[in-house]
């Protein structure tokens, strides 16, 4: 078992927080592989935090407490489930650092994620930073599909309108700009959506690299949690947000409700087909 690189600890090797949040559907071997993958970075953090979002299995929690022994590593147990989104907003508040990266708990960084992105933030003196994603299936590159966002705030701004324009899995951000946004809300779906909706209503300086930083696993089970109305009416809310501030219109409101309605109902493997041939690209 890899673990937290002791020598990483000094917040002046990085003065990065990583954010974890993980739930009881996490997978430990999933979970170890995305820890390691931080732990594992050029430009090493400062501390890692794990959320523990409600109960969890009897191996994961095993695997928490194993991992919370280690240097820079903090776990903090929460007492029952309130969704990933307020999990990191808590994990943020207990954070020391002033720079926070978000890890999703089965995804994995690549390498030099943090120092590419640390330095374009300081380069341009950004607030947020983000970059595109690939999806895997059962291990990194075995499908060859990236999400690819905008790159600059403009472009992100008019892009945000109707879908999300970072990858959250993706972000590091100042601490300062997502409490002034009001950080994750307690949407259980589009909570991230929303902060950077907030973020580009408030002209935080914000950017994506061009280039892949984390390996996200999407296989059937990702598309199957995307479809219901459950997410629709978390869609529905935020598109409400953007017509009341007026980011949207009526007639741009009708289409994004109605199109993403009809896109939510459709089974798991429509959904699948749908994202890969309008929404990804191969490379």
């Amino acid at each position: 078992m890899n673990g937290f690189d002791e020598s990483s600890s000094s917040s002046a090797a990085g003065g990065i927080s990583v954010i974890f949040s993980v739930y009881w559907n996490d997978d430990p071997d999933h979970f170890l592989q995305a820890f390691n993958s931080v732990c594992q970075q050029t430009r090493p953090a400062s501390e890692i935090i794990i959320y523990v979002d409600g109960r969890v299995s009897v191996r994961l929690a095993q695997l928490l407490t194993c991992l919370s022994t280690s240097t820079g590593v903090r776990t903090i147990w929460g007492e029952k489930n309130i969704g990933a989104g307020l999990g990191r907003h808590k994990a943020i508040i207990d954070s020391e650092n002033e720079i926070i990266a978000i890890m999703d708990s089965d995804d994995i960084s690549l390498p030099d994620r943090f120092e590419k992105q640390l330095r374009f933030m300081e380069s341009q003196n950004l607030d947020v930073v983000g970059g595109f994603i690939e999806e895997f299936e059962s291990r990194p590159g075995d499908c060859k599909i990236v999400r690819e966002v905008p790159l600059l705030y403009s472009d992100i701004s008019k892009f945000c309108k109707f879908r999300c324009p970072m990858n959250n899995v993706t972000v590091m951000f100042r601490k300062e700009a997502y409490f002034r946004a009001g950080g994750y809300s307690s949407q259980r779906v589009g909570e991230d959506y929303l902060l950077f909706y907030r973020m580009i209503k408030l002209g935080v300086s914000m950017a994506n690299i061009p280039e892949v930083l984390v390996f996200v696993r999407a296989g059937y089970g990702m598309f199957k949690r995307r479809r219901g109305f459950s997410y629709w009416l978390a869609e529905v809310a935020i598109a409400t947000v953007m017509l009341r501030d007026k980011r949207i219109n009526v007639f741009e409101w009708v289409f994004s409700i109605f199109s993403r309605l009809f896109f939510r109902l459709l089974p798991a493997a429509f959904i699948r087909s749908a994202y890969l041939r309008f929404f990804r690209r191969n490379v």
